[in-house]
């Protein structure tokens, strides 16, 4: 179980390095601003319920069940 605890991290990690290798300095501040637009309670944590409020938000419409999974 440790393994697969570290190797989840060295993923994440490993996609948070290329992530931040390839978008530009204005595509981080414009995602940082809509993250924080989701973010109601802004523990800096999206909760299923923040993502799917966000996306009624945005879209003007709800998602079904079977969209959410």
């Amino acid at each position: 179980m440790r393994s697969f605890h570290a190797d989840t991290k060295l993923a994440k990690a490993t996609y948070a390095f290329l992530a931040s290798q390839v978008v530009t300095s204005a595509d981080k501040h414009e995602a940082d601003k809509i993250f924080k637009k989701l973010d109601k309670n802004a523990d800096g944590v999206l909760t299923k319920e923040e993502l799917i409020q966000g996306y009624a938000e945005i879209y003007g419409q709800d998602l079904s069940d079977e969209e959410v999974g």
